[in-house]
């Protein structure tokens, strides 16, 4: 199943920041694309749905924000066999 993973527009200084979070999702897009998007008119999968709300880290400010908008949460096709680094415990 495709791997996506989430970015967001920044609310603090307006630049994309990755949501350090991948979901899965069957029928996603091909290429980089809003959930406004993706699903207009249609219903939001769960995976989706849960990530709506969460706080994400200003990369640039240090501080953490919520990115309300739908079409400023973006899905992006993860490279096949990248993945984030796990960091010891």
């Amino acid at each position: 199943m495709p791997q996506y993973e989430i970015y967001v527009l920044c609310t603090e200084c307006g630049v994309e920041h990755p949501m350090r979070v991948r979901i899965y999702l069957q029928d996603g897009p091909a290429n980089k694309q809003s959930i406004a998007e993706i699903f207009q008119g249609t219903s939001v999968p769960p995976q989706v749905s849960a990530i709506q709300g969460h706080k994400t880290l200003c990369l640039k400010t240090g501080r953490t924000f919520i990115q309300q908008s739908d079409d400023r949460i973006f899905l992006v096709p993860a490279a096949a066999g990248i993945f984030f680094p796990k960091f010891p415990s």
